[in-house]
């Protein structure tokens, strides 16, 4: 891999506090016919991560979501606009609100994010909620604005059209994406792990978020991918690359593509430590419509024990993709990573 572009990636990782939780990163490139991975990791520190690791790619998984059931719309098996009553007829709001806004999150339904029941739950290692649980934890009964009047990020949203995606789809979540995105994309790493058990095959960085405050504890003995009410991708970095650029440029009609990529709402900002310019959301699908090496599209993740970063970068000679997974759980510092490569990448 360009030695620029490792040395960019290294020098930000020593320039963390001494406190950091993020010591190394796997980085995956795709452009043309390069498809390279390495591991980067601060000096002092041993990485949790080989080249080849599968780890969880967190909110990653929603653009994967939409891109299946942007695929289900252009078959005419589902309509954007339909509403989600046509599947889920006993949810109380379903008939106000379609698949589009939910995609968006400009649908009105909450989450669980700001939940302090939720986050002690997690973390005391309990099975996870049932969907009626998260349903009734969230109060996802009402909404919280009107539809396409405002936006905010739901989890929640995402759990629903999950139940859409495998009605639709006649199986559960991984032989639907199996089907739909992980074999069309020559796919071989990807899967949708369900219990504790199932994590056993990914790589985590120590987790402070589980621990609460004590040492940093061992993800797998002690999390249940269940708490994603969404469901949960995992895959090797290069292959969560790889399933993005066929996103970006193969697997979905122009018409499907141009739907997903147009930005539905702009943001001022999306939070400190964040590096986005010009912050927007389509449907599943984060942006950044900068300039500098833009726009941009993929998706950011955060969880315990790794924050991936997956994007494209279309206007870039070839077009690139780039996969960023650190062993920390800081989500912009994974943004500014990735950002950091593209620019060595786009200097070459």
């Amino acid at each position: 891999m360009n030695e620029r572009l490792l040395s960019a990636i290294k020098d930000l990782l020593e320039g963390q506090p001494a406190d950091s939780d993020t010591t190394s990163a796997i980085v995956a490139v795709l452009g043309g016919n390069v498809a390279e991975t390495e591991v980067v990791t601060r000096d002092g520190f041993a990485s949790p991560f080989e080249n080849n690791s599968r780890v969880l790619l967190y909110s990653f998984t929603k653009t994967l979501m939409a891109a299946a059931l942007l695929r289900f719309a252009a078959a005419e098996r589902l309509g954007l606009d339909d509403t989600l009553d046509r599947w889920l007829p006993r949810h109380p709001v379903a008939a106000k609100i379609t698949l589009r806004d939910v995609l968006a999150h400009i649908s009105g339904l909450p989450d669980y994010g700001g939940l302090a029941e939720y986050h002690a739950v997690v973390r005391s290692s309990s099975p996870p909620w049932s969907s009626d649980e998260f349903l009734s934890r969230t109060h996802a009964d009402r909404l919280l604005f009107e539809p396409r009047t405002s936006w905010t990020y739901s989890n929640i949203g995402y759990m629903l059209l999950r139940d859409v995606l495998t009605r639709v789809g006649g199986g559960d979540m991984e032989t639907v994406l199996q089907r739909d995105i992980f074999h069309p994309l020559g796919v071989k790493t990807a899967s949708v792990p369900l219990t504790k058990a199932d994590l056993s095959g990914f790589a985590f960085g120590p987790s402070r978020y589980l621990a609460g405050g004590g040492d940093p504890v061992v993800v797998a003995n002690n999390y249940d991918p269940g708490w994603i009410a969404h469901g949960v991708v995992g895959s090797s970095a290069i292959d969560a690359a790889r399933m993005l650029r066929g996103i970006m440029e193969t697997l979905l009609p122009p018409s499907s593509l141009e739907e997903m990529m147009k930005p539905v709402t702009r943001f001022a900002s999306v939070g400190p430590g964040r590096p986005w310019r010009r912050p927007a959301y389509g449907l599943g699908l984060s942006m950044d419509l900068d300039e500098a090496l833009g726009p941009i599209y993929g998706h950011t993740g955060g969880g315990p024990g790794c924050s991936p970063a997956v994007f494209h970068f279309p206007r870039c000679e070839p077009p690139l993709t780039i996969a960023v997974i650190t062993d920390g759980e800081d989500i912009g510092f994974a943004e500014t990573l990735l950002l950091a490569a593209a620019g060595e990448w786009s200097r070459r």
